[in-house]
Formats: C-alpha cells, sequence, structure tokens
C-alpha cells in the first residue's frame, strides 16, 4: 500500500499544476526558456516540425519509376519476327550466335509449334519472348541442329 501511494505521489508531482497549463491558443514564449541561440522552446519544436515535412516531401519525388502499361500478345510464328528471334538467340547464348540465323528459320518453318510475345500493334517485330520446339530427328539433316547435338554431346556424357 506504501509503494502505491508514493507512486501517486510521484505522478502527482510531475504534472504541472492547473493554472500555469497553457490553454491551446495562448502563446508559451513567454514562459519557455531560452537556448544558447535565443530560440525558445516553443519555436525549436516548430523548426523540428518544418524539418519533418520538409524530409517527408523529399521523400514523395523520390517515388520510383514511372510505370508504363504494355499489353503482350502472343502471336504464331511469322516473318516478321525473323529479326527479334535472332536477336534473342544471339543475346541469350554464344552457342547460338553462329546459327541464329537458320535457327530463326527452322523456327519460323515450323508454325504448328511456338509461339512469340510481342506487343499489341507492333508492326516492327519486336520480339520479348519465343518460345518453339524442333524435332531433332526431323531436322537433322540442318547444319544448325548438327551443332547443337554436337555441343549438347560434348558437354553431356
Amino acid at each position: 500500500d506504501e509503494d502505491d501511494d508514493k507512486e501517486e505521489e510521484e505522478e502527482e508531482s510531475m504534472k504541472p499544476p492547473a493554472s500555469k497549463k497553457a490553454k491551446p491558443n495562448q502563446s508559451l514564449t513567454s514562459n519557455a526558456k531560452k537556448d544558447q541561440g535565443g530560440k525558445t522552446d516553443k519555436s525549436k519544436g516548430k523548426e523540428k516540425q518544418k524539418q519533418g515535412k520538409k524530409s517527408k516531401k523529399k521523400k514523395t519525388k523520390q517515388e520510383g519509376p514511372d510505370i508504363i502499361n504494355v499489353e503482350f500478345t502472343f502471336c504464331d510464328m511469322n516473318e516478321t519476327f525473323f529479326h527479334g528471334l535472332k536477336t534473342l538467340l544471339n543475346a541469350s547464348s554464344p552457342i547460338f550466335a553462329p546459327h541464329s540465323s537458320a535457327l530463326a528459320d527452322l523456327m519460323i518453318e515450323n508454325v504448328s509449334v511456338g509461339t512469340v510475345t510481342s506487343t499489341e500493334g507492333d508492326e516492327d517485330g519486336t520480339v520479348f519472348g519465343f518460345a518453339s520446339v524442333l524435332n531433332v530427328t526431323t531436322y537433322q539433316d540442318q547444319a544448325c541442329i548438327q551443332a547443337l547435338k554436337k555441343v549438347c554431346l560434348d558437354k553431356c556424357p
């Protein structure tokens, strides 16, 4: 009981008397202590608020990259995509580079299997991705298929 009474007394002593409480519209500058720079406690608080607001504004300016809406379409293989397919083959692996033209031609000829990812209304034939399957037995006479078979057999035991 004595401990509870002491805690209550400490809490009461820490509260300012009712007569010294500032009303919401009353200025505290007359009662506030001045620091070494001559600024009052209230003006320090306002400066901190301004700095906080400035830093928030800076964060909102650095939002991130702009978002561009793009609709992708999945198209059948077509000759308009030849250069796009060739470019992706060259970029994907140095193994395909010497045979990229021949591989692109084979994929375009094999219309029944394969798709190209492009953008809607693209007349330039830009390719963002592709999927295709080439039967190694069917195209075994092609130099590009023979070279890919050789690389695979050399790398795989």
